[in-house]
């Protein structure tokens, strides 16, 4: 019979069926009947018997259908065709295609949230026009009766739509028939629910949908079909309706030439199916054109959020975005990137970066009280300095150091955007980085006199060339020097250094270290002679007065190795000078200002009761202390653990009248290459701390910034020459072929010296410890 049906249908002339469904006729055995929709509309093909098929055209308007329990029926003027359970849908949607007419293309079909039926499809067809696209449909639990000429009044779900331009809510039957409602008020969000025309709509697992209806309601034409295009776009590219609708978004949006289409194709390359390659001047051209739009601003914050960008591709868009426009314009960007940088489980460096980032950003776009407040919340939040932080790498945005810089920078620029003064965020930039020579010289212009005296010394040696000659000294006489107040000396210490419970540690491992024999230094030594070596000996002198040392042994060691300064613990107490330091007519010999540092430095250690073991003793002529910084025991100590190390350090250091045995080079190649493990690095900082305890009693006891820094490339004059030809900073932040830092113990010695010599408490001691000219003796 379906075969006989669709010959007579053609035979007709009403073309290929297109869908078909068995037909029951009413009361007539041996009958059949079939329904069959081509293009020219919707027929019935009935047959008696052996005989061929009648094709009668079905007249909508005349038909009846009705809904039952067991199965609908059909009445075409005098004839009734029962329908089937399991053809219901099947005739239903016949008849609703044949009264709508054809479905639009697949515009529809790609656009939608929800998958429809063929026939609420059609109906939306009928309902939007052909430029607006339907953008979110959500199917609600609510209902509403529509009437309709072949059939009852029936109760129907409603259907949310979202389109470009408007929001409405149609019910649709089975049959075609449909009801709009299109002058609604617009969506709100209450505690109840989303209400629209004061109607509350239900839709049962699908809240988030009428959420996103909320947002696209909100919004201009152009904002909502992005808003929708994003929404497909995080579909992800696996699934197809969510693909397949980006490409269609992304294809109106290009048509209508916004400028968000060249951004979401940069930056998701791959994701949209169609999408052109965009490069980074095309990237410019559609930032420069948004943001000259009054709303751009905001537009742009939307486009980033809305794309779900990550923190990678945020910084990128904001660094182009304002390489292109103002601080302002690019303000809600950046606000939205921050607050996806603090909520990103992320370190707490991480976190302080963006902060920091974000605080520059404010102050450069004039909201200064916001920034302020913001760098006040997180420097109270920073640890304190660490150590490690003067050699960190200065291209991490991560490192705390980098981080406090951009703090203080953001501080800066606020405080001057509101008329205030300026000089302590100076200073606590130049404390934290005393490398940064833009904001030395704002100190410079600025700040207190004392000051600006001492951060012009700092930027003199940073120039190449600024080693070299002389340089600006604070240095008053040397005979003025007065013992410092036991708080005095403790504040000498770095500020690291004050719990203690490292260098504690420290010693505790490492017990007493070994010494010379005193016996020996008189075979080879001689006593510290005042008259021979006055500038020794007034060092020396001035040293034990000012920190309150008393019983030091001194010794100048002779012959060719004489070279190096080095102190000893122990009863008693000892210091051996290498006597080419001492000797005018020697290329070794240090000016007086240089001994005075190496000397005080060396004292210091005494005073602050360090234990140290080094790997060459300075008394035979091999002091390498600038070269790495690591004495015996943390270049050992990787290799050898507990007692074994002192227990090496003994062999390693003869002692009486013996030549000491050096370690092999090779042998000293792989235990400095030996990484110090994290069990380690407690003991590493705790020696580091020690000599910038010493330094900072040297250069208060020298006075001379200039001496204190060439002091640092004792024995390494072609490292000094190269920082004198290309500047302080160029040498010291060299790196080897695989990124390790050249020169770390330098560098770090040396950073440490100049923020303490722009620290107010070096300034403090110093006036401790030097009297005024016209001050009485009894004074002190």
């Amino acid at each position: 019979m379906l075969d006989a049906a669709k010959k007579a249908l053609l035979a007709a002339g009403h073309g290929p069926a297109r869908d078909l469904a068995p037909l029951e006729p009413d009361g007539k055995k041996r009958a059949a009947a079939v329904l069959l929709r081509s293009r020219h509309g919707l027929f019935v093909a009935a047959s008696q018997g052996a005989e061929a098929p009648r094709v009668t055209a079905v007249h909508l308007p005349d038909m009846t259908y009705t809904r039952a329990l067991l199965g609908d029926r059909l009445v075409l003027g005098g004839a009734t065709y029962n329908v089937s359970i399991r053809e219901q849908k099947t005739v239903r949607r016949m008849i609703a295609r044949a009264r709508l007419g054809p479905a639009p293309g697949p515009r529809l079909d790609s656009v939608l949230v929800q998958p429809v039926s063929p026939t609420e499809r059609s109906v939306l067809g009928k309902v939007c026009a052909h430029d607006e696209p339907v953008l979110l449909l959500v199917r609600t639990d609510n209902t509403r009766e529509v009437s309709s000429p072949i059939t009852a009044p029936t109760s129907v779900r409603l259907l949310l739509v979202v389109t470009l331009r408007r929001t409405l809510l149609i019910g649709v039957s089975a049959l075609g028939d449909y009801v709009v409602s299109e002058h609604l008020r617009a969506l709100t969000r209450t505690q109840e629910g989303v209400i629209l025309a004061g109607q509350r709509l239900d839709a049962k697992g699908e809240r988030s949908l009428l959420v996103r209806a909320v947002r696209l309601e909100a919004l201009s034409p152009a904002d909502r079909v992005f808003a929708a295009f994003a929404d497909n776009v995080r579909g992800g590219p696996d699934d197809a309706t969510a693909a397949a609708g980006a490409a269609q978004l992304f294809a109106w949006l290009d048509k209508h030439d916004d400028w968000r289409a060249m951004v979401a194709a940069y930056f998701l390359a791959g994701h949209v199916e169609g999408a052109p390659r965009v490069d980074q001047a095309g990237l410019d051209a559609a930032l420069r054109a948004g943001l000259d739009d009054e709303d751009g601003p905001l537009r742009l914050r939307r486009c980033f959020v809305g794309l779900g960008l990550d923190c990678d591709a945020g910084a990128q868009l904001l660094s182009r975005a304002m390489a292109l426009a103002p601080a302002r314009a690019t303000l809600p960007l950046a606000d939205a990137l921050w607050a996806q940088r603090k909520d990103a489980p992320d370190e707490e460096e991480g976190h302080a970066a963006a902060d920091a980032s974000f605080a520059v950003h404010l102050a450069e776009a004039g909201e200064h009280e916001r920034s302020l407040a913001l760098v006040a919340r997180r420097l109270a939040r920073l640890p304190a300095h660490q150590i490690h932080e003067y050699v960190d790498d200065e291209d991490d945005p991560r490192a705390l150091r980098t981080v406090r810089g951009e703090l203080f920078r953001a501080q800066e620029l606020s405080l001057r955007g509101l008329g205030r003064d300026v000089t302590a965020t100076l200073a606590a930039r130049c404390q934290n980085d005393p490398f940064d020579a833009p904001a030395l010289a704002r100190l410079v212009d600025s700040g207190p006199e004392s000051l600006a005296r001492r951060a012009g010394t700092v930027l003199a040696l940073l120039a190449p060339g600024g080693l070299g000659g002389a340089a600006p000294s604070l240095r008053t006489s040397w005979d003025t020097v007065r013992a410092l107040d036991p708080e005095d000396v403790d504040a000498l210490r770095h500020p690291e250094a004050t719990h203690r419970d490292m260098l504690v540690a420290l010693q505790e491992f490492l017990a007493e270290e070994e010494k010379p024999d005193v016996r020996a230094l008189r075979n080879f030594c001689q006593r510290l002679d005042p008259k021979k070596f006055p500038d020794l000996a007034a060092v020396v002198t001035d040293t034990m007065y000012a920190l309150r040392l008393s019983k030091i042994d001194v010794f100048v060691s002779a012959g060719k190795k004489s070279l190096g300064v080095r102190a000893y613990r122990g009863k008693p107490r000892l210091l051996i000078v290498g006597e080419r330091h001492l000797d005018a007519e020697d290329a070794h010999h240090l000016p007086v200002a240089e001994l005075r540092f190496l000397v005080a430095g060396e004292l210091a250690h005494l005073a602050f009761d360090h234990v140290r073991v080094t790997l060459d003793e300075v008394w035979r002529g091999a002091w390498d202390k600038g070269k790495t910084g690591l004495d015996l025991a943390l270049t050992l100590l990787p290799a050898f653990k507990g007692a074994k190390l002192i227990d090496k350090a003994r062999t390693i250091l003869s002692v009486g009248n013996k030549a000491v045995r050096k370690v092999d080079k090779t042998t000293k190649q792989a235990l400095r290459d030996e990484t110090i493990g994290a069990e380690n690095a407690a003991l590493l900082e705790a020696h580091q701390l020690m000599q910038l305890s010493a330094d900072r009693a040297g250069l208060l006891l020298c006075d001379d910034l200039l001496a204190a820094v060439r002091a640092l490339f004792v024995g390494k004059p072609e490292e000094l020459a190269l920082a004198d030809r290309f500047g302080l900073v160029e040498a010291l932040r060299r790196r080897d072929e695989d990124g390790r830092w050249l020169d770390a113990d330098r560098l770090m010695r040396a950073q440490a010296l100049f923020a303490f010599y722009l620290d107010d408490r070096f300034d403090a001691l110093r006036a401790a410890l030097y009297r005024a000219p016209d001050e009485d003796d009894d004074d002190h």
